[in-house]
């Protein structure tokens, strides 16, 4: 269920949220520096626990940020998750032309 909520957020937009079966997703953040940008921002303003993966880990232009979902997470918790996400990448101008129909 959370992992839907989650995927969610995607549909529309021009990012990626890469398919996973397990608790552990991934959201596309391309370039090292705006992946530990978003990261940082999503710690520090929404007090998410996520993680940049960067290159050379990933391949480059492909890194991400790790989030994982709990059986404790309530559906309320996925949603401030995506509406932090929305609102960081808006922040951040990386994804702006696809954020534009968003009102955050």
């Amino acid at each position: 269920e959370m992992k839907r909520g989650l995927s969610s957020f995607g549909k529309g937009c021009q990012f990626e949220l890469l398919p996973s079966p397990s608790p552990i997703q991934a959201v596309i953040v391309p370039g090292n520096s705006s992946c530990i940008s978003i990261c940082k921002d999503l710690r520090e303003v929404g007090r998410f626990d996520v993680y940049p993966i960067r290159s050379p880990t990933v391949p480059k232009g492909k890194e991400r940020i790790r989030i994982i979902l709990h059986a404790h997470n309530k559906e309320e918790e996925v949603y401030a998750l995506v509406k932090a996400l929305l609102s960081s990448f808006k922040r951040s101008m990386i994804f702006s032309d696809s954020m534009k129909s968003y009102n955050i």
